[in-house]
């Protein structure tokens, strides 16, 4: 918990800090200094990663920094974007997608790519004009815009994968308040309590009595409650989750393409929220019925690079979704280790076959990306960026 309440702290502290026209001035020049003494060791991390080589690739891309001279560092995705466009000898520029005249710029690629963020904020722009270039320009983007549908948007991702009676934990979601009160007697206590928006447990609470159950869906068709983002609120909506006591973890698939990833976010002490604690164990053998489980999701999530987040109660030794996204904090070339060995998985038929090697999901989702466009014509070859 003191964890939880620090990450929480540090938050709030960020925003101020970040949002404050003179300390958001200072820390801009103190972020700057820092980047550019610690470039050249970055590059040098990066570049501990093997190569992901195409055979050839005549597209024009425009990659988007996702930076605001308030961040930079290992979780940064354009520097790995880059990295393979060079090693593949790709054409490739930086798009300014934030400026006014975005829209002209972008018309000269074949191809976008943009690391989104999950605040509000952000998720609007991405949304707003992610769907433009695709629906007006005909650009294939990465995210797209059917991704972005369920991207940081609980919500949507438990419609869509309860909808396929698909093992997500059980849910309740009402933008009713007399529904909301009149199940108050119903619900199993303690409640998980979450926002739509928001990731690293940020917005997640545990209601665990009636009456704070109450109180809670009072406030959030009311004045709102608070999300993790100062200018945002939950309101007009509750979702309640079942809370599962007995679950010393959660484990993460990731999917690209064939390749498989994984690792476990361990649970810390008197806490029930693993994720954002980075308390994280390696994946080893990851169990087989779960790898099944997580490609079937994206059969109905389609998307370039999908993670799947469960949790396996021991009294009921099964495992069932919590949620899913679009994007990953990606800190490392090494985002599956079985007993210290970096690589990564592919399914064949009843078998997990394990492939090593250190790389950088970035370049398996630019890999994708560009197997999937006919090159010839700079045309999608399936449509991902409808639906």
């Amino acid at each position: 918990m003191k964890r939880y309440i620090y990450r929480i702290i540090k938050r709030k502290l960020g925003w101020y800090l970040k949002t404050n026209r003179f300390t958001k001035r200072i820390i801009q020049k103190r972020i700057q200094a820092r980047n550019a003494r610690e470039w050249d060791s970055l590059v040098e991390f990066i570049e501990t990663a093997e190569k992901v080589v195409l055979k050839g690739c005549k597209l024009n891309i425009g990659i988007v920094k996702d930076e605001d001279d308030l961040s930079f560092g290992l979780i940064t995705y354009w520097p790995k974007f880059e990295r393979f466009v060079k090693n593949n000898d790709i054409k490739y520029s930086f798009l300014n997608i934030h400026s006014e005249n975005w829209i002209q710029e972008a018309k000269n690629y074949d191809l976008i790519v943009w690391r989104p963020f999950s605040d509000p904020a952000s998720m609007y722009e991405q949304i707003t004009k992610i769907s433009f270039v695709e629906d007006h320009l005909k650009i294939k983007c990465h995210p797209s815009s059917r991704e972005l549908w369920t991207y940081e948007d609980k919500v949507r991702v438990y419609y869509l994968l309860s909808s396929h009676n698909l093992p997500i934990i059980p849910t309740f979601i009402s933008f009713d308040e007399k529904e909301c009160l009149a199940k108050l007697d119903s619900f199993y206590y303690p409640l998980v309590s979450k926002a739509n928006v928001g990731s690293s447990s940020i917005s997640v609470k545990k209601l665990n009595t009636r009456s704070a159950a109450k109180r809670f869906i009072q406030k959030a068709f009311s004045t709102g409650v608070n999300s993790g983002f100062p200018y945002f609120k939950q309101k007009g909506y509750v979702y309640f989750q079942k809370y599962i006591d007995d679950a010393p973890y959660d484990l993460r698939i990731i999917i690209i393409g064939e390749k498989i990833f994984g690792y476990y976010r361990m649970k810390p002490r008197n806490d029930f929220r693993a994720s954002g604690a980075d308390l994280v164990s390696e994946g080893g053998q990851l169990p087989l019925d779960v790898v099944k489980m997580a490609f079937k999701v994206k059969e109905v999530m389609p998307s370039t690079m999908l993670a799947v987040d469960f949790l396996k109660s021991e009294k009921e030794q099964t495992h069932r979704i919590i949620e899913t996204s679009i994007n990953t904090d990606i800190t490392s070339p090494s985002e599956l280790e079985r007993d210290g060995i970096s690589g990564y998985y592919t399914l064949n038929g009843e078998r997990l076959e394990f492939h090593e090697g250190k790389y950088w999901l970035q370049e398996f989702i630019m890999e994708e990306l560009i197997n999937s466009m006919d090159q010839n014509t700079s045309i999608i070859k399936t449509d991902p960026c409808t639906g």
